[in-house]
């Protein structure tokens, strides 16, 4: 049966939606049961408006977003030593990743190295801490 068939037959069928999701469970992944359908379409932006409120709040703050990333280019030759890519479980920073984008990357480093707190206290998968 076709992969999609499988999907939107699992979307409507619970008992369905397990053997669909045998192989994940197989790999020690966990399903969460919710007492109501999901659409995860979203509201604002993939083709949508961008949602007002924080259009606003964010636009109206550009020019403090601005200097605060231009001062991070002062970190340009530790940035640069970032690799790319890395080896899938290598204890390296990289660029690409499944976690954390170049954006994200390029700020928690900037942020970390401009403010030098004394105390960094992180929660996460690991990637982030390979940054700082």
């Amino acid at each position: 049966m076709h992969k999609a068939v499988w999907r939107r037959l699992a979307e409507r069928y619970g008992l369905t939606s397990v053997l669909y999701n045998l192989p994940r469970l197989a790999k020690g992944y966990q399903p969460i049961f919710l007492d109501y359908p999901v659409d995860s379409v979203p509201r604002y932006g993939y083709g949508r408006p961008a949602h007002p409120e924080l259009t606003a709040i964010l636009s109206s703050n550009g020019d403090r977003y601005r200097q605060t990333l231009s001062r991070f280019l002062r970190f340009a030759e530790e940035l640069l030593r970032i690799p790319v890519r890395a080896p899938e479980f290598s204890p390296n920073a990289s660029w690409t990743n499944k976690w954390f984008t170049g954006m994200d990357t390029f700020a928690l480093y900037g942020f970390v190295a401009d403010r030098n707190p004394s105390l960094y206290v992180e929660v996460g998968s690991g990637v982030s801490t390979r940054i700082v």
